[in-house]
């Protein structure tokens, strides 16, 4: 079967609840789109996320990289999919969220085209697997009140941000792992919002409820990340602790 067309577009969606992280206040987020279309008229979709501090590309140049598309993808068979990854990875190498996009939308019309879900044609190893949902950062009542609702909706993981204030953070915390109970994993994200003695306090006060935290320190502080002790890099929790 070959891929008879290809679509890109960009979107920007907007978020049914705008989330405050340490340094920014998210309402929306622009994604790019790819749609591939083989000739039998199956599509297969794929999105991908540019920002300049993560994936290192902004959305000018995301959306760039997509416009050669065509030459890889139109006339090509779906059978040599492997191969034409290989070309996407050399072609896309330095935007990756438009790799992203594209590798997205190739599985998903693959998958299609032999009527397998792609957890199975990559080799299904879990029926399910817990999905957390991640909880901006909000003042501890505003808090408490979300937390009530996800615990409502059936999350049984909870991705809290923080990084604005460590002794409000570690009142959140702590006031979520009260609520919750031990059956719940909290996860943080701090979002690169503590320095080295910042992020100590929260670990004191907080590892025995908190899985992990996600970018503690700033990105670009290596020696002050290398001061970290093993415990603080390597401690994790199971629920019930």
């Amino acid at each position: 079967m070959k891929i008879t067309a290809v679509k890109t577009w960009k979107e920007n969606l907007k978020l049914t609840r705008p989330y405050t992280i340490a340094y920014e206040t998210v309402d929306s987020v622009e994604n790019v789109f790819v749609r591939l279309e083989a000739a039998n008229g199956m599509t297969g979709i794929g999105a991908g996320s540019p920002a300049p501090d993560v994936t290192g590309e902004t959305m000018a140049a995301c959306m760039a990289a997509l416009d050669g598309l065509e030459e890889t993808f139109v006339g090509a068979d779906l059978r040599y999919c492997r191969t034409l990854l290989s070309d996407l990875n050399r072609r896309l190498a330095s935007t990756p969220a438009a790799m992203a996009a594209a590798d997205i939308a190739l599985h998903d019309l693959v998958g299609k085209s032999l009527g397998l879900p792609l957890a199975d044609l990559f080799g299904r190893a879990h029926d399910s697997l817990p999905t957390s949902i991640t909880i901006g950062i909000l003042p501890l009542e505003e808090t408490l009140e979300e937390v009530r609702e996800c615990l409502d909706r059936g999350f049984s993981v909870l991705k809290i941000k923080t990084g604005l204030d460590v002794e409000a953070d570690i009142e959140r915390v702590l006031k979520i792992h009260e609520l919750a109970g031990p059956g719940v994993l909290i996860r943080v994200d701090a979002n690169q919002g503590y320095a080295a003695d910042k992020y100590q306090r929260f670990f004191d006060r907080t590892s025995h409820c908190v899985q992990f935290t996600e970018q503690p320190l700033k990105a670009d502080h290596i020696k002050e990340m290398q001061t970290l002790s093993e415990r603080l890099r390597s401690s994790r929790v199971r629920p019930g602790n």
